[in-house]
C-alpha cells in the first residue's frame, strides 16, 4: 500500500502515536507534500519562539526521509477542479487538504490521516482512499 501522510500524521508519529507508526510500517512508499511539511514546521517553530516543546529537529529530519513532493501545476489544475465541484455542491474544504488530496490521488496512495472533518468530504467525493487516525 502507497501511503501518504498528512500534516496531522505527521505530527502524530513526532509525538510517539504507535498506531500511526505501525500504519506507516506496512506501507510499500510513504509520500507527503511540501504543503504538510509546511505546516508542520511552522507548527513547530512556533512552539520552539512560545519555549514549548517542538519536534521542529525531528520533523525536518522525517520530511527529508519521506519522498515530499512539490506541488505542480497539474496537482493546481486537478485540486481548482475538484474544489469546483465540492463548492457547486455546498461543500469548502481547506485548499491545502484539497492539493494533498489530488497529490495523494495522482499516486494512488491512501491519505494518513486524524483530520477526518476535510479529508471525510474529499472521500465521499470519491476515488481517494483515507486512513483515519
Amino acid at each position: 500500500m502507497k501511503l501518504f501522510l498528512d500534516a496531522s500524521a505527521v505530527i502524530e508519529v513526532l509525538r510517539g502515536n504507535q498506531d500511526a507508526k505501525a500504519v506507516m510500517e506496512n506501507a510499500d512508499a510513504l509520500y507527503s507534500s511540501v504543503l504538510c511539511a509546511y505546516e508542520v514546521l511552522r507548527g513547530e517553530q512556533h512552539s520552539q519562539i512560545k519555549g514549548l516543546k517542538s519536534y521542529y529537529v525531528n520533523a525536518s529530519l522525517f520530511f527529508a526521509r519521506i519522498d515530499t513532493l512539490p506541488v505542480t501545476y497539474s496537482d493546481i489544475l486537478n485540486a481548482s477542479g475538484l474544489s469546483a465541484r465540492l463548492i457547486s455542491k455546498g461543500k469548502k474544504v481547506d485548499d491545502i487538504d484539497t492539493i494533498i488530496a489530488v497529490q495523494a490521488l495522482s499516486r494512488e496512495a491512501s491519505i494518513l490521516t486524524k483530520d477526518a472533518k476535510h479529508f471525510k468530504v474529499l472521500k465521499e467525493e470519491g476515488k481517494i482512499s483515507v486512513e483515519l487516525l
